[in-house]
């Protein structure tokens, strides 16, 4: 009789396990949203990373430091790359970033992120992930801001990996 019990259960172990397909589950390494890449270079010679001492990026309209790393740190010393994560439910992110220096001084450099909002299909457990194409990058006109960014350049205009480098700053 416990054979048969036994028998029995690996029979109906066996056709769940079967019947469960790939896009019946949802791994989480498939809902990597894609962040916005920067890297930051030195504006005399664009072939060198030049690092930021201490930096911050506020989200102007929330009012909130967005983390830069997969870590979650809103405050990162010494960095030459960050990775930013972009608004879902705009399109435009405006941030202000933040450079603070050892004298104690404080540079701001606001810049507004424009990008076309478009859903990419993951799998059926999944749903949709964003992406963010034709990227475009404005200053706005803020004469007391204390720049210190010198000027960007857009490398890759589509935002659909964390693997590329999007933007450059020079500063």
């Amino acid at each position: 009789m416990n054979k048969k019990v036994l028998v029995l259960l690996v029979i109906v172990w066996c056709s769940v396990l079967s019947s469960c397909q790939r896009d019946d589950l949802c791994v989480p390494d498939e809902l990597d949203f894609p962040r916005l890449v920067v890297v930051f270079v030195d504006a005399r010679n664009q072939l060198v990373r030049k690092p930021v001492e201490t930096l911050e990026v506020l989200e102007i309209n929330d009012s909130i430091l967005l983390p830069l790393n997969a870590t979650g740190a809103t405050r990162l010393t010494q960095v030459d790359s960050i990775a930013i994560p972009l608004r879902i439910d705009q399109s435009i992110t405006q941030l202000e970033f933040i450079q603070r220096l050892s004298t104690n001084a404080v540079n701001r450099s606001p810049v507004d992120v424009n990008y076309i909002q478009e859903e990419q299909y993951v799998n059926r457990a999944c749903g949709f992930i964003p992406e963010f194409n034709n990227l475009s990058l404005d200053r706005p006109d803020n004469p007391a801001m204390d720049e210190w960014i010198t000027n960007f350049i857009i490398r890759t205009p589509d935002v659909t990996s964390n693997q590329d480098i999007h933007v450059e700053i020079r500063h």
